[in-house]
C-alpha cells in the first residue's frame, strides 16, 4: 500500500512543477532592451537590407531579419504540441519551427529549431526564446498568420583546428 501512495506522490509533484513551469513560461514577458522586431521581407542580395545586431528578434512566418553574416526566415509550424490552457495534461508540449538560413556567401539552409533549445547554424547559434500565442484552447487551432517566434541568435566561437597547438 505505501507504494501507491508514493507513486501518487511523485506524479503529483511533476504534475506541479509542470504546471509551474507552464505559468512561468505563459506569463514571463521579455523586456530585454536589445529585443527588436524585425520584418523585412527584403532579400538577402539587395543592398538595402538592415543589418542588426546579434541578439532577440521576434518574427512572424515568412518574416526575415539579417545579421552579419546570415538572414533567418521561420518558413512553417512543424509541430505545435503545448498543453491547451483549459487542460491538464502530464507532459507540456512543445513547438518546433522550420526555419530557413541564408549565408553571405549565397548558401542557405533549413533546420527543425524546438522550443527552449539552441541549434547550431555553421557558426551561429539560433534559440527559440518563445512562441506567442501562448497555449491554445482545447479543440481550437492557432492560425500560421497569429504565430510570433522570439529567437536569439549570436555569433559562435569559430575554432579553427589548423592554429591549435602552433
Amino acid at each position: 500500500m505505501e507504494n501507491k501512495g508514493f507513486g501518487a506522490g511523485i506524479i503529483i509533484a511533476i504534475l506541479v512543477i509542470l504546471i509551474g513551469i507552464f505559468w512561468y513560461s505563459s506569463t514571463r514577458k521579455d523586456t530585454t532592451p536589445s529585443e527588436t522586431v524585425a520584418t523585412s521581407t527584403v532579400p538577402q542580395t539587395n543592398t538595402n537590407t538592415t543589418i542588426i545586431p546579434y541578439g532577440r528578434v521576434t518574427l512572424g512566418l515568412g518574416d526575415s531579419a539579417s545579421f552579419r553574416g546570415i538572414t533567418i526566415t521561420p518558413l512553417a509550424v512543424v509541430e505545435d504540441s503545448r498543453c491547451p490552457q483549459d487542460v491538464q495534461c502530464i507532459q507540456a508540449g512543445t513547438v518546433r519551427v522550420n526555419v530557413n538560413s541564408e549565408f553571405d556567401n549565397g548558401s542557405t539552409r533549413q533546420d527543425i529549431i524546438k522550443l527552449g533549445s539552441s541549434t547550431t547554424v555553421d557558426t551561429f547559434g539560433i534559440n527559440l526564446v518563445s512562441v506567442t500565442p501562448g497555449a491554445k484552447k482545447a479543440g481550437v487551432k492557432i492560425n500560421s498568420t497569429d504565430y510570433e517566434f522570439t529567437f536569439e541568435v549570436r555569433q559562435s566561437a569559430v575554432v579553427d583546428e589548423e592554429l591549435i597547438g602552433k
